[in-house]
Protein backbone atom coordinates (compact mmCIF):
# COMPACT_ATOMS: atom_id res chain seq x y z
CA UNK A 1 0.00 0.00 0.00
CA UNK A 2 1.28 3.50 -0.83
CA UNK A 3 1.25 6.14 1.53
CA UNK A 4 -0.81 8.37 -0.86
CA UNK A 5 -4.01 9.91 0.02
CA UNK A 6 -7.08 11.03 -2.36
CA UNK A 7 -7.41 14.71 -2.95
CA UNK A 8 -10.42 16.38 -0.58
CA UNK A 9 -12.46 17.21 -3.64
CA UNK A 10 -12.14 13.58 -4.59
CA UNK A 11 -13.05 11.88 -1.00
CA UNK A 12 -16.08 14.49 -0.89
CA UNK A 13 -17.24 13.62 -4.53
CA UNK A 14 -16.77 10.18 -3.49
CA UNK A 15 -19.04 10.68 -0.25
CA UNK A 16 -22.08 12.32 -2.20
CA UNK A 17 -22.29 9.86 -4.60
CA UNK A 18 -22.31 6.57 -2.04
CA UNK A 19 -24.94 8.46 -0.34
CA UNK A 20 -27.29 9.05 -3.10
CA UNK A 21 -26.61 5.79 -4.22
CA UNK A 22 -28.02 4.61 -0.77
CA UNK A 23 -30.79 6.56 -0.38
CA UNK A 24 -31.33 5.16 -4.34
CA UNK A 25 -31.12 1.64 -2.99
CA UNK A 26 -33.32 2.13 -0.12
CA UNK A 27 -35.86 3.60 -2.44
CA UNK A 28 -36.25 1.03 -5.01
CA UNK A 29 -36.52 -1.41 -2.25
CA UNK A 30 -39.52 0.71 -0.83
CA UNK A 31 -41.09 1.17 -4.02
CA UNK A 32 -40.84 -3.11 -4.57
CA UNK A 33 -42.44 -3.28 -1.36
CA UNK A 34 -39.59 -4.87 0.23
CA UNK A 35 -39.10 -4.81 4.23
CA UNK A 36 -36.49 -2.26 5.36
CA UNK A 37 -37.12 -2.98 9.09
CA UNK A 38 -35.21 -6.62 8.59
CA UNK A 39 -31.95 -4.91 7.95
CA UNK A 40 -29.37 -4.15 10.77
CA UNK A 41 -29.37 -5.62 13.80
CA UNK A 42 -31.72 -7.17 16.27
CA UNK A 43 -32.28 -5.71 19.80
CA UNK A 44 -31.54 -8.12 22.09
CA UNK A 45 -34.58 -8.49 24.32
CA UNK A 46 -34.29 -8.16 28.51
CA UNK A 47 -34.90 -11.89 28.59
CA UNK A 48 -31.95 -12.67 26.84
CA UNK A 49 -30.04 -10.29 28.75
CA UNK A 50 -31.23 -11.88 32.42
CA UNK A 51 -30.07 -15.40 30.72
CA UNK A 52 -26.70 -14.50 29.21
CA UNK A 53 -25.81 -13.12 32.74
CA UNK A 54 -26.87 -15.91 34.61
CA UNK A 55 -25.15 -18.22 32.57
CA UNK A 56 -22.04 -16.17 33.30
CA UNK A 57 -22.21 -15.82 36.87
CA UNK A 58 -22.68 -19.33 36.89
CA UNK A 59 -19.58 -20.31 34.60
CA UNK A 60 -16.51 -20.34 36.97
CA UNK A 61 -14.30 -19.50 34.26
CA UNK A 62 -12.29 -15.59 34.53
CA UNK A 63 -14.37 -15.36 30.69
CA UNK A 64 -17.25 -15.66 32.00
CA UNK A 65 -16.71 -12.76 34.93
CA UNK A 66 -15.22 -10.58 31.76
CA UNK A 67 -18.38 -11.53 29.66
CA UNK A 68 -20.77 -10.71 32.10
CA UNK A 69 -19.67 -7.11 33.21
CA UNK A 70 -18.74 -6.25 29.51
CA UNK A 71 -22.46 -7.63 28.57
CA UNK A 72 -23.72 -5.06 32.04
CA UNK A 73 -21.69 -2.32 31.13
CA UNK A 74 -22.78 -2.30 27.30
CA UNK A 75 -26.59 -2.92 28.66
CA UNK A 76 -26.42 -0.20 31.19
CA UNK A 77 -24.75 2.51 29.32
CA UNK A 78 -26.53 1.41 26.08
CA UNK A 79 -23.42 1.52 24.51
CA UNK A 80 -21.62 0.48 21.17
CA UNK A 81 -19.34 -2.90 22.21
CA UNK A 82 -16.50 -0.66 20.40
CA UNK A 83 -17.19 1.77 23.14
CA UNK A 84 -17.24 -0.42 26.10
CA UNK A 85 -13.75 -2.35 24.59
CA UNK A 86 -11.99 0.80 25.05
CA UNK A 87 -12.86 1.86 28.68
CA UNK A 88 -9.96 2.11 30.78
CA UNK A 89 -9.67 2.17 34.45
CA UNK A 90 -9.06 6.18 34.54
CA UNK A 91 -12.66 6.49 32.89
CA UNK A 92 -14.77 5.03 35.94
CA UNK A 93 -15.52 7.42 39.12
CA UNK A 94 -17.92 6.60 41.85
CA UNK A 95 -20.39 9.60 42.95
CA UNK A 96 -22.80 8.65 45.75
CA UNK A 97 -24.43 5.65 44.74
CA UNK A 98 -23.55 5.84 40.93
CA UNK A 99 -21.04 4.21 38.75
CA UNK A 100 -19.67 7.15 36.40
CA UNK A 101 -18.20 5.94 33.03
CA UNK A 102 -16.69 8.54 30.81
CA UNK A 103 -17.11 7.33 27.19
CA UNK A 104 -14.28 9.15 24.82
CA UNK A 105 -15.80 8.78 21.78
CA UNK A 106 -19.37 8.00 20.63
CA UNK A 107 -21.73 7.43 17.33
CA UNK A 108 -22.99 10.74 17.93
CA UNK A 109 -19.74 12.83 19.60
CA UNK A 110 -16.81 11.11 17.14
CA UNK A 111 -14.75 13.87 18.06
CA UNK A 112 -15.34 13.01 21.68
CA UNK A 113 -16.10 16.63 22.45
CA UNK A 114 -18.44 15.37 25.19
CA UNK A 115 -15.80 13.44 26.49
CA UNK A 116 -16.19 15.01 29.97
CA UNK A 117 -19.81 14.32 30.31
CA UNK A 118 -20.29 11.42 32.41
CA UNK A 119 -22.88 8.26 32.17
CA UNK A 120 -24.52 7.61 34.89
CA UNK A 121 -24.94 3.75 36.52
CA UNK A 122 -27.03 2.67 39.13
CA UNK A 123 -27.87 -0.56 41.04
CA UNK A 124 -31.40 -1.91 40.76
CA UNK A 125 -32.11 -3.57 44.01
CA UNK A 126 -34.97 -5.24 42.48
CA UNK A 127 -33.58 -7.02 39.76
CA UNK A 128 -30.20 -7.27 41.49
CA UNK A 129 -31.43 -9.74 43.74
CA UNK A 130 -33.22 -11.46 41.53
Amino acid sequence: MSNLSAPPEFRDRMTTLLKGLKRTIVEQKAAAGEALVEEGKEAMSFACLKLLCKKFVEGNRDEYHFAHLFLLLEWNLIARSDNVANLHVNDFEFEGDSLLVYLKKTKTDQEGNDSKTPYHCYFNMVLGLE
